[in-house]
């Protein structure tokens, strides 16, 4: 066997791509004259991910490692609202830039988007904004005017203020072929967007709305090349949609469809004279239709089962596009029924409820399997009667986890790959904290966590942190990012910190009176070695200023930043 020392430059290199930049830099930079001469000296591309780190090591990375290696950058993702304010000024510089990924406040985004429009090679661009949104139209047009932009992905708060649609472009027009909205848009500011993307291709948006005002003028914009569209519609209608497609393109390829309530969608005959007359070349339709059924009008599955025949003429069978539905009690008043593609052509994200499973498990096709990479599941009998293994499966949403303590290995390996999640939400407030703990023995990649709701009873916590296991995982998790939504005082935050040693990032809700007693806990070096950002939610204004004046006072962190950013609340962000 090779010494490490002993292997080819182009070897050193591939794995230095499975590193962090940072780590490597660390490892490698002064341990011999050769691998600083690797690092130091060559003209390899750079992708730098920068989230948790603290401010005097951003303070060496940015100064040893990302400014003199600036025209090596291809890729940038920025999620630290204090790093966004630190760099965007040298963007400039960054002549090499393909890919920007940032979190950030409008203010950050709308200085930033003007030091970047000199970028020659800026194709791909992420903007994930945190803050409500006062003029979004000024955001689009500094987006539209980046000259190579091909990909665009933007997501807004839904409690943004919604402002006039942008006014029709005629003259100037943007690059950009694949456009991704991930908050709600009302379909008069989409037809106006669409006006300045005339070369898009693909077209995803995460809630269409019906317009927001009468239309002045039918949509008229034809895209040549739009062959893919993803849409999740609001209270937009079916006539609404009809018409805004029907203008679209005819030469579109792959339709993803998802509605709430509206039946009108289910009308198996009008889609047919829709495809046949304006999507001619259509190739995958891909339909995801939830309703709420009162119990008392439900007629034993009668509506669907005739929705279903509809759905089975020659036109479907021809095109081999399958369907079928789910109906499962949600509550002691309502049904939730479900019908849906049974190829689900790639689907990343998989939602398992217990009527699904029960009904047919569609996820059959290793090809589909392999692809999914996020599900959501409602543990009940699902995981009994699923055979379906989901190899490459990275997220885990938990939404009901009726399942006994004792089982939760056995119930979940024959179907995830526990060993390589590493993202995990719990929102079930029927899930207890000792069910949690136990899920996490088996998770040693994890890397993030988020809390939405779960089941504590304050006089477990003692005999919790005394246990066995609770001591075993408190010594070898591996989470970085902690999320706590979930109601929690002052001795449940320290034993969830506590559990996570090497903890980087934590966001917990203000619910509590002892804030003041929370904040000097994760100050203290003793208690939280790695903690170096944190974010208090809900903060009133009151608290602001006193909690600035408490930090100081108590000399609890040194040279520590804080940012308000307003949401509904004021959100308070630290970071040192």
């Amino acid at each position: 066997m090779s010494h490490f020392e002993n292997l080819a430059n182009e070897l050193i290199y591939e794995i230095f791509d499975y590193l962090d930049l940072y780590d490597t830099y660390n490892a490698f930079s002064n341990l011999n004259l050769r691998y600083e001469n690797l690092l130091k000296k060559s003209i390899l591309p750079l992708k730098i991910n920068i989230s948790t780190m603290s401010k005097s090591s951003f303070e060496y990375y940015f100064k040893n490692i990302i400014i003199p290696n600036q025209h090596r950058i291809i890729s940038l993702h920025l999620s630290n609202l204090f790093i966004v304010d630190r760099i965007f000024s040298s963007l400039s510089n960054f002549t090499q830039l393909k890919t920007l990924i940032i979190h950030g406040t409008e203010l950050q985004l709308t200085n930033l988007l003007n030091y970047i429009a000199v970028l020659p090679n800026l194709s791909s661009l992420v903007i994930i904004l945190i803050d409500q949104v006062q003029q979004i139209n000024k955001l689009y047009h500094q987006i539209f005017r980046l000259p190579v932009l091909n990909y665009c992905k933007i997501s807004l708060l839904k409690e943004s203020i919604q402002s006039e649609p942008l006014p029709i472009e005629a003259k100037e027009f943007s690059s950009i072929k694949h456009l991704v909205i991930e908050n709600p848009l009302h379909i008069d500011e989409l037809n106006a967007l669409l006006s300045y993307v005339p070369q898009l291709c693909r077209l995803s948006i995460h809630q269409l709305n019906r317009s927001s005002k009468i239309p002045k003028e039918p949509y008229s914009t034809i895209l040549k090349h739009l062959t893919h569209i993803s849409l999740f519609i609001g209270n937009m209608t079916f006539d609404d949609f009809e018409l805004w497609i029907e203008t679209i393109s005819n030469q579109l390829k792959v339709l993803h469809i998802s509605i709430k309530f509206d039946m009108n969608f289910l009308d198996a005959n009008r889609w047919e004279k829709l495809i046949e007359s304006h999507m001619p070349c259509l190739q995958i339709f891909d339909i995801w239709h939830i309703n709420s059924i009162r119990i008392e009008t439900y007629q034993n599955n009668f509506v669907y089962n005739q929705i279903i025949n509809q759905f089975r003429s020659s036109f479907w069978l021809e095109r081999k596009w399958y369907f079928t539905y789910n109906v499962n009690k949600k509550s002691q008043y309502y049904y939730t029924s479900c019908f849906y593609s049974t190829d689900p052509f790639r689907r990343k994200y998989i939602l398992f409820t217990e009527g699904l499973v029960e009904r047919t498990c569609p996820y059959n096709d290793k090809t589909n399997t392999d692809c999914v990479r996020s599900i959501e599941i409602r543990l009940e009998k699902v995981i009994e009667n699923c055979a379906t293994y989901f190899p490459n499966m990275t997220e885990l949403k938990i939404s009901s986890m009726n399942i006994n303590q004792n089982e939760i290995f056995n119930s979940l390996q024959h179907i995830l790959p526990l060993q390589q999640l590493t993202t995990l939400l719990i929102n079930d407030p029927k899930c207890n904290l000792e069910k949690m703990i136990e899920l996490l023995r088996y998770l040693p990649k994890l890397s993030s966590l988020t809390i939405q709701h779960i089941l504590i009873h304050e006089n477990d916590l003692v005999c919790i942190q005394q246990n066995e296991v609770y001591q075993l995982i408190s010594t070898r998790n591996n989470i970085k990012n902690l999320i706590i939504n979930a109601k929690c005082g002052f001795e449940e935050i320290k034993l969830f910190v506590n559990l996570c040693p090497q903890l980087q990032r934590l966001v917990i809700n203000t619910f509590t009176n002892c804030t003041e007693s929370i904040l000097r806990f994760l100050l203290s070096k003793n208690n939280t070695g790695h903690l170096s950002s944190l974010c208090l939610k809900n903060v009133s204004e009151d608290e602001i200023e006193k909690l600035n004046t408490f930090i100081v006072s108590e000399k609890l962190v040194d040279n520590y930043s804080w940012k308000i950013v307003n949401v509904v609340l004021n959100d308070m962000y630290l970071w040192w």
